[in-house]
């Protein structure tokens, strides 16, 4: 397989966000990051690096949300869509499978949603000493 375009859209919130009719990926603040891979990913956490890396991201501090543009329908002149949530591996195997099964799909769309993970409270260990005091008596 040639390398894969990925398109990835980010940074505001979707201003068309009817998941039937699979507009494209549009709002106030969004930017475009264009990447390319040499290979099919097969799993949801290999995505997520992916995506994380591209943006710049640390994934220990968000929680990423990943909605892909998917192929739908395709008419004489014109490829309807939908909106697909990916949250499993099977819907990663999803999306690289209709990459390659549909030739007038030249690349994978995603918008992704990033948000603070709840942050995890710190607990104070108290460390507490023990004494033990032998007494040995007198060998006579």
């Amino acid at each position: 397989m040639p390398e894969i375009d990925i398109i990835i859209y980010h940074g505001g919130p979707l201003k068309n966000a009817n998941a039937n009719k699979g507009l494209p990926f549009e709002g106030p603040g969004i930017k475009t990051y264009y990447t390319q891979i040499d290979r099919r990913l097969k799993t949801l956490d290999e995505l997520k690096m992916m995506v994380m890396e591209e943006l710049c991201e640390n994934p220990a501090v968000h929680n990423i949300h990943i909605t892909y543009r998917m192929p739908n329908e395709i008419l004489k002149h014109r490829i309807n869509y939908k909106y697909m949530a990916i949250e499993a591996d099977k819907h990663v195997k999803i999306m690289f499978d209709k990459l390659e099964r549909i030739p007038e799909v030249t690349n994978i769309e995603l918008y992704i949603q990033l948000e603070p993970r709840a942050e995890v409270g710190i607990e104070e260990i108290q460390q507490t000493q023990t004494s033990l005091q032998v007494t040995v008596p007198d060998a006579q």
